[in-house]
């Protein structure tokens, strides 16, 4: 499902939702543990919407699971929960956050940078992507995350990515949060590669990348 800094996070593919398992293995030993089941009986395992894995030798020695579980069909309200496991104390813990989203949210593009899980959605005018966000582990709060800023002229659709703006890429590199950009209109790729300032304030431009020629999409 995904991997930090060395470990793996794996789900069993058998069975419903209810009966998944979840494992964080590390490749390197052939060690792995299976994470006990999060808290609240059948009725919550079945509405697990996203598991997160962060780990880091030197902030998050002790690596960590956020799961976000989300409302069932019948529900009104639309509420998302957080937990927390932790293999420090083995035990999951609930988040004092939570948040309103449509029934159908997505969570993609998670990555674990600097303490926190990021979010940035494939294109912000999908209803189904959870707004560009970063929840901070060790104090427990759910925090907005800023886009680039200006946004190009053609991302300036409700502040938000057009169809024509796209980010193609975002993750971790040597400590630092990338987020690379291109605009499938122009007549040549030009690609913008941002990098997050240290206290999540906002990002600054790292490179510009010109291509002579057209883009294939």
């Amino acid at each position: 499902m995904q991997s930090c800094n060395g470990l793996l996070l794996c789900c069993s593919d058998r069975g419903n939702e209810r009966c998944y398992k979840y494992y964080v293995f590390n490749p390197t030993t052939k060690q792995f543990a299976v994470i006990p089941s999060v808290p609240g009986g059948p009725n919550v395992r079945k509405t697990i919407r996203f598991m997160g894995l962060a780990f880091h030798q030197t902030d998050c020695p002790h690596y960590k699971i956020v799961c976000i579980h989300g409302p069932s069909r019948s529900s009104v309200d639309n509420l998302f929960r957080i937990q927390i496991y932790s293999s420090s104390t083995g035990k999951w813990k609930i988040s004092n956050n939570h948040f309103y989203a449509p029934y159908q949210t997505m969570f993609r593009n998670a990555v674990y940078w600097n303490g926190a899980i990021h979010w940035v959605p494939s294109c912000l005018w999908d209803p189904s992507s959870l707004n560009p966000s970063y929840f901070i582990l060790e104090d427990d709060e759910l925090q907005k995350l800023p886009l680039p800023s200006p946004l190009p002229p053609r991302a300036a659709i409700s502040g938000g990515y057009s169809d024509g703006t796209l980010p193609i890429y975002f993750g971790e590199s040597w400590g630092h949060l990338h987020l690379v950009e291109f605009d499938k209109y122009e007549t040549h790729l030009h690609f913008n590669v941002y990098e997050m300032l240290k206290d999540h304030s906002g990002w600054f431009v790292k490179y510009e990348v010109e291509f002579d020629d057209p883009p294939l999409f």
